[in-house]
């Protein structure tokens, strides 16, 4: 069966999730990213649903300004359960979650917001 040419490769699909994933923990929009790396908004969201292949030069310059090692990427045997679930991460209230915790500068209230959401989750295992 011949494949559709409007059908994603998995690979460059899983990129791109893992780009977008990224993008929107780090705050940026996708004009911001595509200003960052001289490409046009247009193409990161081309990127981000796998629609074109992420060039190398494009994921060297992602990683730095992102701050991830360039593997973060790839879709690994070992890291199969991480990239099946980032759509479940991608969701608004999770993002919305990820950017508060890291919004917070003082070590302390970041300890107890982490322990208020470790003592939340016990509790829900146990209804």
């Amino acid at each position: 069966m011949d494949k559709k040419p409007t059908d994603a490769n998995p690979i460059d699909k899983t990129a791109g999730e893992r780009l977008k994933l990224r993008r929107t923990l780090m705050g940026y929009s996708q004009k911001q990213l595509g200003e960052a790396v001289g490409v046009s908004r247009l193409k990161i969201g081309q990127f981000e649903t796998g629609k074109r292949s992420i060039p190398a030069s494009l994921l060297y310059k992602f990683s730095d300004l992102l701050k991830v090692d360039i593997a973060f990427f790839f879709f690994h045997e070992d890291t199969a359960s991480t990239c099946t679930r980032t759509r479940d991460i991608l969701s608004h209230e999770a993002l919305s979650l990820m950017r508060d915790y890291r919004a917070l500068d003082n070590p302390e209230v970041r300890t107890a917001f982490a322990r208020m959401m470790e003592r939340a989750a016990q509790l829900n295992k146990s209804d």
